[in-house]
């Protein structure tokens, strides 16, 4: 009788992430023969003790986002500030240092930048310092990640169609200004792209994918919209763990269930997918911690003198209406063909 071998790991606890953290540090402080200024440990040893506790109080307390965050979040974080401290060499920006990257990892639906920084806080015993050192905004954000495309790729939350338009059209301009060649990639709708209601043809699947595999092997920026159905296929791409052969890295891209060639990826390619919010619960775990996840604040893309304009632009409209014809009629969409709130 054959039987099957079950391994599980279990969960880490603070000693094993306290570990895992001064590994990360001292291997990338190697790799540049140690000139850097080292972490402290009672830095590493506080992050992973807040990153444990922000565990526990998701599970307990937030169980919708139990599963949002996990450990490549962990990783990337410790690679984040190790990389921006060799970055900086200057050891009085730190804690600022921290501060970002705990944003840049920890963000998204569920904001547990904040949480997490206070217990940073609390266990290094610089209460005084929570107010001190306040988050970057989210065009800051988006700006350094697409500069530097060196962290993880790129997911960014919106609530509608509307804001993921807007950003698409900025991070389209930003790009067009360095001088990138940017991509986007859209579901299709057609009914000839889909075998069922909700499944697509395998053909069209085939056709994306080939179009993914040469977008992956060109210094381009590569934008997903509405591509739930593929992404599945990619993610060995999404996790960026690459083989390295000849000083180029490859992955595997799934072409159906049988077939998963071997795909060059350029240094300088880089993905960024959009995604509804209503969409996330549908999401698994590990596609989500694949990503660096921002929720779109388009307050922060639009300069206030435009949002001044349009917020007396919009008083004059409702200005157009009548008070005393009723509640539901007129109302602005009577008065504009296709108008929205957004």
């Amino acid at each position: 009788m054959n039987r099957v071998l079950y391994l599980s790991t279990p969960d880490p606890d603070v000693a094993d992430l306290q570990s895992t953290g001064v590994n990360i540090a001292h291997s990338m402080q190697q790799q540049i023969g140690g000139s850097a200024v080292p972490i402290d440990f009672l830095v590493i040893n506080s992050l992973a003790k807040a990153y444990y506790d922000l565990y526990v109080h998701l599970k307990e307390s937030q169980r919708e986002y139990e599963n949002y965050f996990g450990l490549r979040d962990y990783y990337s974080l410790m690679k984040g500030i190790v990389r921006d401290t060799i970055s900086a060499k200057d050891k009085d920006k730190l804690y600022e240092t921290i501060r970002k990257q705990l944003k840049i990892n920890f963000d998204g639906a569920y904001d547990g930048s904040q949480y997490l920084w206070e217990q940073f806080c609390n266990y290094i015993n610089r209460r005084n310092i929570i107010a001190q050192y306040k988050c970057p905004p989210f065009n800051h954000l988006l700006d350094q990640t697409l500069l530097t495309r060196s962290g993880r790729y790129l997911m960014l939350i919106a609530d509608n169609d509307s804001a993921i338009d807007y950003v698409e059209r900025y991070i389209i301009v930003r790009q067009q200004r360095e001088n990138k060649i940017i991509r986007t990639i859209v579901g299709s709708s057609f009914p000839g792209d889909l075998s069922s209601e909700n499944a697509y043809a395998e053909d069209y699947n085939y056709r994306v994918l080939m179009d993914i595999i040469l977008y992956a092997e060109t210094p381009l920026t590569l934008i997903m919209r509405q591509m739930g159905h593929l992404y599945d296929n990619l993610y060995d791409l999404f996790n960026q763990n690459f083989a390295v052969s000849a000083r180029k890295k490859y992955c595997r891209i799934a072409l159906g269930a049988l077939y998963h060639p071997r795909c060059l990826v350029h240094d300088d390619f880089y993905c960024i997918v959009f995604i509804h919010k209503r969409d996330l619960d549908q999401c698994d775990p590990p596609f989500l911690n694949r990503f660096e996840k921002h929720t779109i604040d388009i307050q922060t893309l639009i300069h206030e003198r435009h949002w001044l304009l349009s917020r007396q632009l919009y008083g004059w409209i409702e200005n157009c209406l009548p008070n005393n014809l009723g509640n539901n009629f007129p109302l602005l969409q009577h008065l504009f063909v296709d108008y929205s709130q957004d």
